[in-house]
């Protein structure tokens, strides 16, 4: 399973908190905010831009766009689109709006010194191929999860199907299960970073030593935001376990590369 953070740096001085209410909670109900003032809930549906929603410590977003989008055979989802952040991609959340001008003044000065994306936990999607080219510092702000639906994403770009999208305890080291159309099964380790850290040896070893065993796959790879450490590559070179660094992962998401380039030499067919 990856571990990482929540990012902390908005992409403008007007991209405000989160709010904080996600899908496989129930549905909330008014509660009091600081200050005395008791917000709104409200659903996807029922926004609108020109609103301003709450995030859990009292911070504001205003909300440009949140429209519903149908596609053939696909459940739909909301585009929502904040402040000035890019747009995320969500198919159930609620929110709290904002309740008042006088409110929303006091909030905007303490958004000022706390600038962060809207990055829901839960619910998060990359629905289309335009969704997966985003930059490598709004990947450094991805959560574990995130992470890992966005590399499941470009796996599916890159036409493989998804047997597992995103890692649980005792995994036994994949976070995603993936086949491509020629029927080459792939184990999927994630790890991603704030820091820029670089993977150890340690993982792959647990990689190397779960790929095939448990989970059948003819490709391990182990796909990172960050970098490798000299051990970690020269025991991925010896037993063939693909890599991903931060580089190559920037321009497998924007296009420039496919998978199989990205990869180097890979079983055929892949």
């Amino acid at each position: 399973m990856s571990h990482s953070y929540r990012g902390t740096r908005g992409s403008s001085r007007s991209a405000w908190k989160t709010a904080g209410h996600w899908p496989g909670t129930p549905r909330p109900r008014a509660r009091r905010a600081s200050g005395g003032v008791n917000p709104t809930p409200v659903t996807l549906a029922a926004l609108k831009p020109g609103d301003h929603i709450m995030g859990p410590g009292g911070l504001p977003m205003l909300v440009h766009e949140c429209k519903r989008i149908r596609e053939p055979n696909q459940p739909p989802y909301y585009r929502l689109r904040t402040g000035s952040s890019a747009p995320v991609y969500l198919h159930r959340a609620h929110f709290f709006l904002v309740p008042g001008p006088d409110e929303l003044a006091r909030l905007k000065d303490q958004a000022r010194a706390n600038r962060v994306d809207l990055l829901p936990d839960d619910g998060f999607l990359f629905p289309t191929p335009a969704s997966l080219r985003i930059s490598p510092a709004r990947i450094d702000r991805l959560t574990p999860n995130q992470f890992e639906q966005f590399v499941a994403g470009l796996l599916e770009r890159s036409e493989c199907s998804i047997t597992r999208r995103g890692g649980r305890a005792n995994d036994m080291a994949a976070d995603i299960l993936a086949t491509n159309r020629d029927g080459v099964y792939i184990a999927v380790q994630c790890k991603h970073t704030r820091t820029g850290r670089k993977v150890g040896a340690a993982t792959m070893y647990e990689v190397n030593g779960t790929a095939a065993p448990e989970h059948g796959a003819k490709v391990a790879l182990v796909v990172t935001n960050g970098g490798f450490t000299k051990s970690a590559l020269a025991f991925a070179d010896r037993h063939e376990i693909r890599t991903v660094a931060r580089d190559d992962l920037a321009k497998w998401a924007d296009g420039s590369l496919t998978l199989a380039e990205v990869l180097g030499e890979v079983p055929a067919g892949f």
